[in-house]
């Protein structure tokens, strides 16, 4: 969470919403890069006794300033972690829908390697060797697999599509700058 709260980007898009001539009536004649820097010092993040809560604190010169600065900051700091973490969900469903495709992979193997077998060993009935045993139980460990896989991956894809309902595109976020 500290990388976000020192980026660049987040200090200058808190700047960006609270609008450099509010800090300019407090200080005259602060530049926009001595306000983010302004920011960045004045703000940090502390933990709370509940371990998924962060308490944002904002310390100023001016109360008035400083109680704009964490209404916003906590807004933009909120939309960020929520893009973070819709990012890490993504790459979760990416690495899911990698692992099915070996799984599937593996699957066509063991089928074909059954089929190959089949027509060297003639018609076998009811798995009597333990070639055919061994294919047999080999093949159903794969579809078990593959069913515990795409199960995580249905999920996955209804967490992030729940994220993603929940965050205001970054488009909005940008700092005009960039």
């Amino acid at each position: 969470y500290e990388g976000i709260l020192s980026s660049r980007s987040f200090l200058e898009t808190v700047l960006d919403t609270i609008g450099l001539t509010r800090f300019q009536t407090v200080f005259p004649k602060m530049s926009r890069e001595e306000a983010v820097q302004y920011i960045h010092q004045s703000i940090s993040l502390r933990k709370t006794i509940y371990t998924s809560f962060l308490k944002l604190n904002v310390r100023m010169n001016s109360s008035d300033l400083a109680y704009v600065t964490a209404t916003r900051g906590t807004e933009i700091f909120r939309n960020r972690c929520h893009e973070v973490a819709s990012e890490e969900s993504r790459r979760a469903l990416l690495e899911i829908d990698k692992q099915l495709n070996l799984i599937r992979k593996n699957l066509e193997q063991a089928e074909q390697d059954y089929r190959h077998f089949s027509e060297k060993a003639g018609q076998i009935h009811e798995g009597t060797t333990k070639e055919l045993k061994a294919l047999q139980d080999s093949a159903s460990v794969v579809l078990a697999q593959l069913g515990v896989k795409e199960a995580d991956l249905d999920a996955e894809k209804k967490l992030l599509l729940q994220m993603e309902s929940k965050i205001t595109p970054a488009v909005e976020l940008k700092s005009s700058e960039y």
